[in-house]
């Protein structure tokens, strides 16, 4: 099987329009904060959502028909004392204005002892326990399954055992059984000298959430996208899993860690793996 791992160093807005159309077998993402406005160049959260609109028409556009686009986003954030729905109005976005069509609602619900940004919210009511100011914690976000019209359950109808074998989930998945998935963070993946500070957005989700749609939504040798790639979770999954990888990232101080995580130039023996490093000059 011939792989390849590709790094593009660019705006995911960019880098996209030269991704051929119906390439891609599986996006698996998390979208910048609103708050990353200096990094992603906008001004207001409407703008913020206009460029996500256009990005998410872009990858509609690459998908295969009948693939999955899986996007991860919080229920919501505050920014300067102002609650943003950002999760439902991205999945709108996607309904309404994309043509993506509403597969399943998963969510990934997050250890409680981890609490950062919105899910410190209780701690305030504890040191002023009355009425009208208790915020519970926020430890869920949302994993919408989204596809380019209707899935196409390729699996099911292909004749070859070889094939079904080859593609058959693996591990314990009895604890994946409902949409609601306990599963930890991201920084609780690193074992690098690397600050992964979730408000950066270097690592929203944890592998095994890649790993698990990854293995649920697509097949051995197909092409994943990740236009935000941040610190190379879905690139390092689909290395593992036996997927190639496109991931797009804006910020270049973050090759480095991308190429620790990943195991950036190994193959083993018998591998043919190609690995690229494009940077945009638009």
């Amino acid at each position: 099987m011939n792989l390849f791992y590709k790094l593009i160093i660019d705006d995911a807005e960019e880098a996209l329009k030269d991704i051929e159309s119906n390439s891609i077998g599986l996006v698996v993402t998390s979208p910048p904060y609103y708050q990353m406005r200096d990094v992603m160049q906008y001004k207001s959260y409407d703008e913020f959502l206009d460029k996500m609109e256009r990005i998410f028409k872009d990858i509609y556009r690459v998908m295969r028909p009948g693939r999955v686009f899986a996007l991860n986003v919080p229920d919501g954030y505050i920014d300067k004392g102002k609650d943003y729905d950002v999760g439902l109005d991205l999945y709108f976005i996607a309904r309404n204005m994309c043509n993506f069509k509403d597969e399943e609602k998963i969510i990934w619900m997050k250890p409680t002892g981890m609490l950062s940004g919105a899910s410190k919210r209780f701690g305030n009511f504890l040191k002023q326990p009355y009425p009208f100011i208790y915020k519970p914690n926020r430890i869920w976000e949302f994993v919408f399954i989204l596809t380019k019209g209707n899935m196409n359950r390729i699996s099911m109808g292909h004749k070859s055992s070889k094939f079904k074998e080859e593609n058959i989930v693996v591990g314990d998945m009895k604890a994946y059984s409902s949409n609601v998935w306990h599963l930890g963070t991201s920084s609780q993946d690193n074992p690098w000298d690397y600050k992964l500070d979730d408000s950066d957005h270097t690592a929203m989700f944890p592998q095994m959430l890649s790993d698990l749609v990854i293995q649920f939504y697509s097949l051995k040798g197909d092409v994943v996208l990740d236009p935000f790639l941040g610190s190379g979770t879905t690139l390092e999954s689909a290395r593992t899993l036996e997927r190639s990888c496109i991931g797009i990232e804006m910020r270049s101080e973050l090759i480095p860690l991308i190429k620790t995580k990943c195991h950036w130039l190994q193959q083993g023996i018998g591998e043919k793996i190609e690995w690229i490093i494009e940077r945009g000059g638009r």
